[in-house]
């Protein structure tokens, strides 16, 4: 009689847990489903880690690494989340760009973007919270407020435009900036 009841609890146990299993399952699997459904409606493609690069004549002009990326065929862009972007320049040195979000026209291979923008090289960091990168002219604009940072100087404006192929920084509107005595260009 023991070992009868021992059996019954035991298949109890076993049916419990296998019932549990399922309804977590299902439970998943549809909210799985109706995540890919909202996403679908919003992109027409939607990846998760993924890589793009921009070449130029045979050249390599920016990689972007990012966690996430819709695209849109109709809007012609491709929407990145925490993108982190390289750009080679010329003399062989690379500039880095991070931020929460960037927006890729797929057709110019432009960039815009937003949040907590960071442009570093070598020595220098650039932050604002939106940074546009023309790619035909390899030109970075922003008309919100900007600085830069470095060890010896320190510059900040309402707006900014970066030639990367002449390396000429220009600045515009309460221009700010404090350099240290050692600084020299």
């Amino acid at each position: 009689m023991k070992n009868k009841i021992k059996q019954i609890l035991t298949s109890l146990i076993v049916v419990s847990l296998v019932l549990v299993i399922v309804i977590f399952i299902t439970d998943r699997q549809s909210t799985d489903m109706s995540d890919n459904i909202s996403l679908r409606k919003s992109a027409d493609i939607a990846i998760d880690k993924v890589q793009q690069t921009a070449v130029r004549d045979g050249i390599k002009e920016w990689t972007l690494n990012a966690a996430s990326a819709k695209l849109t065929d109709a809007q012609k862009q491709a929407v990145f989340e925490k993108p982190a972007v390289t750009f080679f320049l010329k003399d062989g040195k690379t500039l880095s760009m991070t931020a929460k979000q960037g927006v890729v026209e797929t057709d110019s291979n432009s960039i815009e973007a937003n949040g907590k923008v960071l442009l570093t090289q070598e020595t220098y960091q650039l932050e604002t919270e939106r940074l546009r990168y023309e790619n035909d002219k390899r030109m970075f604009s922003a008309n919100v407020p900007v600085s830069v940072s470095g060890h010896e100087i320190h510059l900040s404006a309402d707006a900014m435009s970066y030639d990367i192929n002449s390396n000429q920084l220009f600045f515009k509107g309460n221009v700010k900036g404090i350099f240290s005595e050692s600084f020299s260009l």
